[in-house]
């Protein structure tokens, strides 16, 4: 009786994975195969037909293609802002909303529905406000700065632009995965504390944080990994302008992938490159902060 359970479950187990198990392999799995051996052809995503070219279009990428570079300088500072200050206002906005009675339902829904919005759809509603709305303000109030800044017209407004949006966008998700964590920190432990009198400071950094720890690993994983992946959020509000300053390696390759010169292959060779990179990043981030926590 016992075989035939186990049998019965392992059946039922199989048919409840099958259809993610081809998801992935069918849209993930596959395409990344495809990808890597693309990325030695000069394909250029139509023809039936392509030669190899071996590891040529990897040289080139190092050492001719000066816009990659750019573009690969503009996604490290952007990723390094975008990992330092979405995880501390993330933390501080969710010990704020952590610490409120009746009213932490709807902060919470507050700051997270922007995350429910789509990120191209996003980009334009700011792209509208820096564009028009601000220009029309900065007319009456003359004296906030602000309004009167070329937003989407240079380099170092743009790229700040592109930050403030990306914080409204994904800011939510963060939060609710610290509040998460912060719920499981034991109340009697905290109390416990409390009576040796350290200021709230102190006693996040002696108890609360070592305890959130985790929740912390994982959302500078998140972070890393969407700042690297940037597009969407960038091809809507920029496009990569003014003079390409504000283009990241996921539009970089887009265009080269899908403009007129059509370079599928090499673009191939980009994304191979920008795997590689997110995976030595994110394994180094979660070694490092995974021994953090032991430490802790």
């Amino acid at each position: 009786m016992s075989v035939r359970h186990n049998a019965q479950s392992r059946v039922s187990f199989f048919i409840f994975v099958a259809p993610a198990f081809l998801f992935f392999f069918v849209f993930m799995a596959l395409p990344m195969v495809g990808s890597l051996l693309y990325s030695f052809t000069n394909w250029n995503g139509l023809a039936p037909f392509y030669k190899f070219v071996q590891f040529r279009n990897y040289v080139e990428i190092f050492t001719e293609d000066v816009r990659f570079k750019d573009a690969t300088l503009f996604t490290l500072n952007f990723s390094v802002i975008m990992v330092i200050l979405q995880n501390c206002l993330a933390l501080l906005i969710a010990n704020l909303i952590a610490n409120l009675k009746g009213t932490r339902k709807l902060f919470r829904t507050v700051f997270f529905l922007p995350n429910m919005i789509s990120a191209i759809v996003g980009a334009y509603m700011l792209k509208f406000l820096f564009l028009k709305v601000f220009p029309n303000l900065g007319q009456h109030f003359s004296w906030v700065g602000f309004l009167n800044q070329p937003w989407m017209a240079d380099p170092f407004f743009a790229f700040w632009a592109i930050v403030l949006v990306s914080l409204w966008v994904g800011l939510g998700y963060i939060i609710i995965i610290y509040l998460a964590a912060l719920g499981t920190v034991p109340q009697e432990l905290e109390d416990q504390v409390q009576l040796d009198g350290p200021n709230p400071f102190q006693k996040f950094i002696k108890v609360t944080f070592p305890m959130i720890m985790p929740a912390v690993t994982i959302c500078t994983f998140v972070t890393i990994n969407n700042s690297f992946k940037a597009f969407d959020l960038i091809f809507g509000l920029t496009n990569g302008g003014p003079g390409w300053s504000t283009a990241s390696i996921s539009l970089n390759l887009y265009y080269d992938a899908f403009s007129t010169t059509m370079r599928m292959g090499y673009s191939c060779a980009k994304a191979i490159v920008l795997f590689i990179m997110i995976l030595a990043v994110s394994l180094l981030q979660i070694t490092l902060m995974k021994k953090r926590e032991v430490e802790l």
